[in-house]
């Protein structure tokens, strides 16, 4: 069984990886999709992971309000690209949607959650990053490619 994993933000990158990854997981019978967020900030009193259920904001949250609007924009956009899977012929018992908040730092996190979740094959979109932005900034296609052992990476363009 093809077991993926899908690491998301909303940004026109992972939506392309998304597409390219729909159209592939459409015809392999069996396999399963596991949709990732990793989010740097996280409202307070929201429990994690966060999965196929919208977070209800309850109450007054201080400081929080920014990481609650991020959190809901994390939501849509994994719907949408649910959806995307789905008309792509995915059902959506294949498809496992997390969103958690950051512990270690992206990749890393990426790293633990495939392993965790036994994906064969960890799918990212690549950012246009200059080669300086890439040396000060860091690039997570290139630290899951260096770190993932035993797992295909897809870094799609």
């Amino acid at each position: 069984m093809n077991r993926f994993l899908l690491a998301l933000d909303p940004s026109s990158h992972s939506r392309q990886a998304a597409e390219y990854l729909a159209a592939i997981a459409g015809q392999l019978e069996g396999s399963q999709v596991l949709l990732l967020t990793v989010m740097a900030t996280w409202p307070s009193g929201v429990p994690s992971p966060v999965t196929d259920e919208p977070v209800k904001m309850t109450g007054e949250v201080h400081g929080g309000e920014d990481a609650g609007e991020l959190l809901g924009k994390a939501q849509a956009f994994m719907a949408e690209i649910v959806a995307l899977f789905q008309r792509r012929g995915v059902a959506a018992s294949r498809i496992n949607r997390l969103i958690v908040p950051q512990d270690k730092g992206v990749a890393e996190d990426i790293v633990a959650m495939a392993q965790t979740h036994e994906c064969d094959t960890v799918v990212v979109g690549r950012r246009d990053l200059s080669a300086v932005q890439a040396i000060f900034l860091g690039s997570v296609s290139s630290e899951l490619v260096n770190s993932l052992e035993g797992r295909t990476v897809w870094v799609v363009e």
